[in-house]
């Protein structure tokens, strides 16, 4: 059996998710019914204009973005926002939720890598509250509940764009390049203006609640051109970052 237990403010800012654990299971008039206890921030259908979540758009003078997954550093003090790496080097940009949510605000960048390993970096949360839900679809958000160690030739995905909404696909080829950029895994989803286009850069790649993928933008093997990600676990690789899930 698995509860989602959403603590008040108080209890959340006097105790640790263990103790705020120990507290709910209690409640269970069954000593032999075992419960797993999940921490939540709040109801997914709820309109929490402070949060800032994976899959919306980061906004620059001269055009947008998508932002990625929150993640979470290696020793869990620290929490940052990724993107592309092409969309940090702008060096800030105003975050925006899906306009059911509403909530902005100006995110700065921390770190950007792009060369052999990917196309992946991090903005700080601004303002906003982090939360480990993304966008998968329009105005539809979920938990990520688990990260990919590794995506495998074959594997099922669907990807999230600010421009283009949601596709989804299969992994056709691992560690491509594409221009100066390496390590990009290429899908099945062809890079058209309604697929795959300027402004979904940077968006979420998953496999139902687990975090795939960096939207890099078109991969050119010789049969056309396709949609292509960097694998998460290259946060880990470069900067000692995950994928914060729930």
């Amino acid at each position: 059996m698995e509860a989602l237990v959403v603590p008040s403010s108080r209890a959340r800012a006097t105790l640790t998710a263990d103790k705020l654990r120990e507290a709910a299971v209690p409640a269970v008039a069954d000593p032999n019914i075992q419960v797993k206890v999940s921490i939540g921030e709040g109801p997914l259908g709820a309109d929490y204009d402070n949060y800032i979540r994976g899959g919306g758009r980061l906004g620059y003078a001269d055009g947008f973005c998508t932002s990625n997954f929150n993640l979470i550093s290696e020793s869990g003090a620290t929490k940052r926002h990724g993107t592309a790496g092409h969309c940090v080097e702008e060096g800030e940009a105003v975050y925006h939720n899906d306009v059911a949510d509403g909530g902005s605000s100006v995110v700065v960048a921390k770190w950007v890598y792009i060369g052999s390993g990917g196309d992946i970096g991090m903005y700080d949360h601004g303002a906003m509250t982090a939360t480990r839900t993304f966008y998968w679809d329009d105005g539809a958000k979920r938990y990520a509940d688990a990260r990919s160690a590794g995506p495998a030739i074959g594997d099922a995905v669907c990807k999230y764009g600010q421009a283009t909404g949601r596709d989804c696909g299969t992994v056709t080829k691992l560690n491509h390049t594409i221009g100066n950029v390496g390590g990009q895994v290429v899908t099945t989803i062809r890079a058209t203006d309604t697929t795959c286009w300027f402004g979904d850069s940077g968006g979420p790649f998953y496999r139902d609640a687990e975090a795939y993928g960096v939207l890099k933008g078109a991969a050119t093997p010789v049969e056309g051109s396709f949609c292509a990600f960097t694998p998460v676990n290259r946060f880990y690789n470069g900067a000692k970052y995950y994928v914060w899930t729930r």
